[in-house]
């Protein structure tokens, strides 16, 4: 049988939305309120699932715009009609996965509800936070980055050993070199707000040139440096926006840390089995 895929017309005249539009101000309630938007061989895709997908999108800074994102939805769910023919639902492993993401929005969704009772109009959080990224926030900043990627078949000792005996990313490109090792070069412009976590963990909030990850995946050794800091200029709605995501942030952690603390206090917990 043909896969049927039907458009309601109205979706695909002139509402076709992008994320500029829907960041000036218009809410993901506003795009498409009520309707079907298409059916995949008489599954349903609803306006509710584009705007869930329009929210995730923005939340995970992923740039597509409204006619991009359909698609996406009515190819996930060719893909979905496929894998329920073949009764995966029922296979233990999707069901435990299944039950294991519901455990976390239970949770997740319990404590987006004590977060809503706690003002965000915290000073004193806000600049804690200003102070633990002063590069976003005090004086923004974007950093030049250039990834090598070691494209010789080499033994991870012996990039083990460059890389934990030099302390610049200057050193360890040249003594890559004195090894007769190839590699391939990309660069990227990276604004604060999207450095790499593992920087932070590292380094701390005072990062400068020249400071290196070193990281081997399947083998495939890969360093990431920084090369260059530049100021850059943030927009007030950009700051804002980072503001209130690190805030929001903070206030959820401490009130699960405060909220898991007192719960263990009142409950029952047994370890049934020791995991060593």
């Amino acid at each position: 049988m043909h896969t049927q895929i039907f458009f309601k017309n109205y979706i695909i005249l002139a509402r076709c939305l992008s994320f500029a539009a829907i960041l000036s101000g218009c809410s993901q309630e506003d795009i498409y309120p009520s309707q079907i938007i298409a059916t995949v061989d008489g599954v349903e895709i609803t306006a509710h699932q584009l705007n869930s997908e329009i929210k995730y999108n923005l939340d995970h800074n992923i740039v597509k715009n409204v006619n991009e994102t359909i698609e996406d939805l009515i190819n996930r769910q060719l893909l979905v009609n496929q894998s329920l023919k073949l009764n995966t639902n029922r296979k233990p492993e999707v069901i435990q996965e299944l039950e294991d993401e519901k455990a976390r929005i239970y949770a997740k969704v319990y404590l987006n509800e004590l977060r809503s009772k706690v003002s965000l109009d915290d000073n004193e959080i806000i600049e804690e936070i200003k102070t633990q990224r002063p590069d976003i926030f005090l004086n923004h900043k974007t950093y030049k980055i250039e990834t090598i990627k070691i494209t010789n078949s080499v033994s991870l000792p012996l990039i083990d050993r460059i890389v934990f005996n030099l302390k610049t990313f200057n050193d360890v490109k040249q003594s890559l070199i004195d090894e007769n090792l190839n590699f391939v070069v990309t660069t990227a412009e990276v604004p604060a707000e999207h450095m790499q976590d593992s920087f932070y963990r590292k380094y701390g909030n005072k990062l400068q040139t020249n400071q290196f990850l070193y990281s081997a995946i399947d083998n495939h050794p890969e360093l990431c440096g920084i090369i260059e800091i530049n100021d850059s200029v943030m927009t007030e709605s950009l700051y804002t926006k980072l503001l209130f995501e690190k805030l929001t942030s903070e206030i959820t952690s401490r009130i699960r840390t405060q909220e898991i603390t007192r719960l263990r206090t009142i409950s029952n917990i047994e370890y049934t089995q020791t995991v060593k």
